[in-house]
């Protein structure tokens, strides 16, 4: 889905939010970035707080971390596929980036991804582009100060 014909008079912001999660575990439940739902849809409340979410077209996220980030034996993976603490202790790991690409609109968790989905490692330097509207994604346990710098293309949706 590398064509973005539903939408046009795309603009980048001034302004890009500089994050850090914690590694103490921290996680980020699963999420779109963007929300075409109206206000009676939403209500009043949840329409005015996501305002600034509904023409949110792309999202780029540019990772500040080591290069090699989680490149040791502290830290394994499980039968969930979550990046966990390993048998010593200290190192980094852990953050991934999962996105459930086909995962269908109305499915918040990514149950519905026939494909599957797609781990990306938050090594430093990497820069992941997607679609805000349509792409679930989320952050896996997080043993390691995880940095970003994350923007949004913003549009007008179309059909």
């Amino acid at each position: 889905n590398a064509s973005y014909d539903r939408s046009h008079s795309h603009e980048v912001p001034n302004l890009c939010r500089l994050a850090m999660m914690p590694g103490t575990g921290a996680t980020y439940r699963p999420h779109r970035d963007a929300t075409i739902y109206s206000v009676w849809e939403l209500g009043i409340v949840g329409w005015l707080k996501a305002r600034g979410y509904q023409r949110r077209v792309l999202t780029s996220i540019l990772y500040l971390n080591k290069e090699d980030w989680g490149h040791d034996d502290t830290i394994v993976e499980n039968d969930a596929n979550q990046k966990t603490r390993g048998a010593r202790d200290g190192g980094e790991g852990g953050g991934c980036l999962r996105l459930h690409p086909d995962a269908e609109a109305s499915d918040n968790v990514g149950e519905t991804s026939s494909g599957g989905h797609v781990d990306v490692r938050p090594n430093g330097g990497t820069l992941v582009i997607f679609d805000a509207k349509d792409v679930l994604h989320e952050v896996l346990p997080t043993f390691g100060d995880r940095l970003t710098i994350t923007s949004w293309v913003v549009g007008d949706h179309r059909a």
